[in-house]
């Protein structure tokens, strides 16, 4: 018992070494029951919230849907208390459940608990670099990684503002669920879209500006064009996507050496005590240190041996 005891404070402290690393983001509904069914205690789960600043907008139903899954009314108690900062907090009320259209932390299925899933946290945040003088850099991320680096603010007021509105499109994405991304090139201008693989929908992701293209030039060693970034990130997006979306392994990207850690971190995904996990917390805690560096470099350069694929490259009408 000392030993799981001393385990689960290890996995504990682990995680909050993520958080306070930038690596790991708020924690979701998803993340909490995990944890519960993990056997973590409600004094490690209550910590791991406080830590991380977490925040949940949990209505009626999803207070029983939380109870009928074992979490513990301790834990509930402490969700409803930490509400999202623009929510005005009431005592003892249950917020009310997001608007219609608007994706909540749990999907309901009243015959089948199993459907309770999380949404992926897409986010941005800033990021510096060598080089980069007094000029702030976005980072766009998932889960904690970092997925590409925005150095230009292309036609938006701050690279801060164009990196929200590409969040807030990768999240209206997730709606769709599985999907690839390609990029498209009309008139000119080369952009990143997401396909909706059950769906007509598309998303438009991101426009490649040419301070972009420079940008990873300058990083990579290598001649960058708009047209070659709008590829590569797509490429780098689909593997994501497939990784933490989709359920399924990487393939654009894991023919260069970089990509290797992509089906590393689809592996450990696969192995975890949930395989049908979209958040990246479990693998990350099992993930090798040194795999970190192929990821960073995946997200701030793009490979020598990298080539735009044709059949990607769709020319619009």
């Amino acid at each position: 018992m000392d030993t799981m005891v001393g385990f689960r404070s290890f996995i504990v402290a682990t995680l909050l070494t993520l958080i306070f690393s930038g690596q790991v983001f708020a924690l979701t509904v998803y993340d909490v029951i995990q944890l519960t069914h993990k056997g973590y205690s409600d004094q490690d789960i209550i910590a791991l919230i406080e830590a991380t600043d977490s925040a949940f907008e949990l209505n009626a139903e999803d207070v029983l849907r939380l109870a009928e899954v074992q979490v513990s009314e301790t834990v509930i108690q402490s969700m409803l208390k930490a509400i999202p900062s623009e929510t005005p907090a009431t005592s003892n009320t249950i917020p009310s459940p997001p608007e219609q259209g608007v994706a909540s932390d749990i999907r309901h299925d009243p015959t089948n608990i199993s459907t309770i899933t999380a949404r992926p946290r897409f986010n941005s945040r800033p990021f510096e670099e060598d080089s980069s003088g007094t000029h702030h850099h976005q980072a766009v991320t998932l889960s904690g990684l970092n997925l590409f680096i925005l150095r230009d603010e292309g036609q938006h007021p701050s690279i801060s503002a164009r990196a929200d509105l590409i969040v807030k499109r990768l999240e209206d994405a997730v709606t769709e669920g599985k999907g690839t991304f390609r990029p498209i090139h009309k008139d000119g201008k080369n952009s990143v879209v997401f396909y909706g693989r059950d769906s007509l929908r598309t998303v438009i992701i991101v426009a490649i500006s040419q301070q972009d293209a420079r940008a990873y030039q300058q990083r990579s060693g290598r001649r960058v064009m708009p047209e070659l970034l709008a590829s590569y990130w797509s490429d780098l997006l689909s593997d994501y996507w497939s990784i933490a979306i989709s359920g399924e392994p990487p393939t654009r990207l894991t023919r260069y050496h970089e990509g290797e850690a992509l089906q590393a971190l689809y592996e450990n995904l696969a192995t975890s005590a949930d395989t049908n996990a979209i958040q990246l917390a479990d693998a990350l805690t099992l993930f090798p240190r040194q795999e970190f560096d192929p990821l960073t470099k995946l997200a701030t350069t793009i490979p020598r041996e990298f080539a735009v694929d044709s059949p990607h490259i769709e020319e619009l009408p």
